[in-house]
């Protein structure tokens, strides 16, 4: 009669090895800033201008853009959010005391992906407004996202299948400021994104949790991956 031990021995070391394979990141996607930092991701001083961000769409014909300001410190914050540690509030001008006239003002931002293969891009991070996020769009496609008022964060998504493109993607959020008359208007994101190389062969990002098993067994493993290669 044959033993099973060297079998099962086997198949235990089998296990752990494929425990052990070594994960690739895909890289974070660069020129991508939250609102109100400069080039090295710290927090502007108050009213400067967001090197990052540009009003595109003003409904305030004295502020036309396309100039966005981090604020004076004082009202309208709080109520809205507190600033830092990671990211400000941008608006058309940077005393939001009295704010600016009611409707749709685009906030629109740019990043690269030159050298990156956009069908593996991503962006995730969070958005808040006032008074809200009425649409964001990514190379002039609506992505179907919209977000509430200036006292929370609400997620943003933007998943793999997106229209990303190689080379420079424009990211436009439009903000819609209620009321009848002028009033308090402001727009603030967080994100990070990633991507690979075209040429980067596929790795895995998390690998397979380790089993112990019975010769005969019927078992499972699942892998996150990354990679475009072919």
């Amino acid at each position: 009669m044959k033993t099973l031990e060297p079998l099962f021995a086997q198949c235990t070391r089998i296990v752990l090895l494929a425990a052990s394979v070594h994960c690739l990141q895909a890289g974070p996607i660069p020129k991508l800033f939250n609102t109100g930092v400069d080039d090295s991701g710290a927090l502007l001083a108050a009213s400067q201008v967001d090197p990052h961000y540009t009003i595109t769409t003003s409904a305030d014909p004295n502020f036309p853009g396309p100039d966005a300001f981090t604020l004076e410190p004082g009202y309208p914050v709080p109520p809205w959010i507190a600033e830092g540690p990671n990211s400000r509030w941008i608006a058309p001008q940077a005393s939001q005391a009295t704010g600016n006239a009611p409707g749709i003002y685009t906030f629109t931002t740019t990043f690269d992906l030159t050298g990156l293969d956009p069908a593996t891009a991503q962006i995730t991070g969070m958005i808040t407004a006032d008074n809200g996020t009425a649409a964001v769009r990514l190379n002039g496609g609506d992505l179907g996202i919209t977000a509430g008022g200036f006292n929370m964060f609400f997620p943003l998504t933007i998943p793999l299948g997106s229209p990303f493109v190689g080379g420079t993607n424009r990211l436009e959020f439009d903000v819609s400021n209620a009321g009848d008359t002028a009033n308090p208007i402001g727009f603030r994101v967080e994100m990070t994104g990633r991507a690979i190389g075209p040429a980067e062969k596929p790795s895995v990002v998390t690998p397979p949790e380790s089993q112990t098993v019975i010769v005969g067994d019927v078992v499972t493993f699942t892998v996150d991956a990354d990679g475009a290669g072919k």
